[in-house]
């Protein structure tokens, strides 16, 4: 992260609106005997003390990136679903509208002050807040009217089925204000390519057993279906049905997906589970199986394969026997009952995640094959960079330099394959601003001393017990 003035960084007070914070406190010990209402405290808890922590990361230049920003993803779920439980519980605190006004407030001065990208996570929280306060559903206050009213007649009654009553009021609310309608097109994509996009596997640098692997197995069912079920008659021929690809992210993943489909020749659907799971909470077992039945639909419509990509499948495929939440348990289970009804129908699924250990073990059965894609060797990136130095005029002489490609390729030990090409990128600016000069030698050795690109460690993405590992290499101009 850079700050352009650390002092005025440590000078500005962040963090949770702590008048907001007691006011909710002394609201909740109003009904210390609920189980609601300790729900709650906790969960209040629970977001103050992970914020705490994401600030304290944010100060930290040599942070885990991967881990500070699945620290702010989850804060911003948490705090969603707190905001929206209290939006119906305590309608008088106005707590959606003040803890959007909050966390806009910080980001403003964060801009005043010059300092730069740190303040996404605050945006991100005052996007996922912000709607409940300003376009609140009607049934808010019928439902708060209702929900009060349980409480008033509670001493009547069995404390556990009013605690019952009351999660089902909260669950149903809480579904009407998160669970806004949603157009599949924006969860399920139809690949286009561009003219940046990879044409086959003539722009993957690299990677030569994946590329037989998808040469000999993967392309011969999705060009040749009824050639492949003949084989598997005939002789017993494995029908590869799905693929995971897994590693450090920035390394191919997705490139190699696209270079498969143009290489097929098959249309190419992405599922955003990432967006599914984070965003419709309550609702994502029924917008799973409605993305799963459009991708099969297509799939009928032209009685060819289709290629469905799921990046980022440990969002929504995590291991259930670590998880104790009823309804994120049966997403998961949604989840493998539509692969299996794709796989059937003529789809072809291929995942992807940077986090395999994560995943369930059920959802790794479903996969044929696992394949990692790793941190590009010293050959994939001599390769990934005459790659990417012969496409461009100014770099067409540096391509060319055996020896100086050797050397910059060997600064360039441990970034994965995007942060090669941003690091290229920032290369070519150091020659442009240098009267356009041709691209040299020393420009790159001037954009990796300067360079914001991490280096992924292997350790947090790579299964050593369930890995072949797979080196690749693409340009992405």
């Amino acid at each position: 992260m850079r700050i352009s003035n650390i002092n005025n960084f440590y000078k500005i007070t962040f963090g949770y609106d702590k008048k907001l914070n007691e006011e909710l406190k002394e609201a909740l010990k109003t009904y210390p005997d609920r189980p609601w209402a300790n729900t709650l405290s906790s969960l209040n808890n629970h977001c103050n003390k992970l914020e705490d922590t994401i600030i304290k990361q944010e100060k930290n230049a040599g942070r885990n990136v991967s881990q500070f920003n699945d620290y702010c993803e989850m804060l911003e779920e948490l705090k969603t679903l707190l905001a929206s439980h209290i939006a119906c519980t305590f309608e008088n605190l106005k707590y959606p509208d003040r803890e959007s006004a909050h966390y806009e407030k910080q980001a403003e001065k964060m801009a005043k002050n010059n300092l730069i990208s740190s303040d996404n996570w605050r945006l991100k929280l005052v996007d996922a807040i912000a709607w409940l306060a300003n376009d609140p559903p009607e049934s808010f206050k019928k439902k708060e009217q209702e929900l009060a009213k349980q409480i008033l007649d509670s001493n009547k009654q069995n404390i556990n089925s009013v605690a019952e009553s009351n999660k089902k009021q909260s669950s149903e609310t809480i579904n009407k204000q998160v669970n806004k309608p949603v157009r599949l097109d924006k969860i399920i994509q139809k690949y286009i390519p561009s003219d940046k996009s990879p044409k086959g596997f003539c722009d993957v640098v690299g990677m030569e057993d994946v590329k037989t692997k998808l040469q000999d197995g993967v392309l011969k069912v999705l060009k040749n279906p009824e050639q492949a079920k003949l084989d598997y008659e005939e002789y017993g021929m494995n029908m590869p049905e799905g693929l995971l690809l897994y590693g450090p992210p920035g390394c191919g993943k997705t490139f190699i997906t696209k270079a498969l489909a143009q290489e097929a020749g098959i249309p190419l659907y992405t599922l955003s589970l990432g967006d599914v799971g984070s965003h419709y909470v309550n609702q994502t077992s029924k917008l799973i199986n409605q993305a799963f039945d459009e991708i099969i639909a297509h799939a009928k419509e032209t009685g060819k394969p289709v290629l469905l990509f799921m990046d980022e499948i440990d969002s929504m495929a995590f291991n259930r026997n670590e998880n104790t939440y009823t309804e994120d348990i049966k997403q998961v289970g949604t989840l493998l009952q539509a692969m299996d009804r794709a796989k059937d129908s003529n789809v072809f699924i291929i995942g992807a995640t940077n986090k395999y250990f994560l995943l369930d073990p059920a959802v790794k059965r479903r996969f044929d094959d696992k394949l990692v894609v790793d941190i590009p060797d010293l050959e994939t990136r001599k390769g990934l960079l005459k790659l990417f130095l012969s496409e461009i005029e100014k770099g067409k002489n540096l391509s060319q330099d055996e020896e100086s490609i050797t050397k910059i390729a060997g600064n360039l030990d441990g970034y994965s394959n995007d942060s090669i090409c941003k690091i290229s990128k920032e290369a070519a600016n150091f020659a442009l601003k240098r009267n356009r000069d041709d691209i040299k030698l020393e420009d790159y050795i001037n954009a990796i001393k300067e360079t914001t690109q991490e280096k992924p460690d292997r350790k947090e993405y790579i299964d050593k017990s369930n890995a072949r590992k797979s080196i690749i290499g693409f340009t992405n101009n």
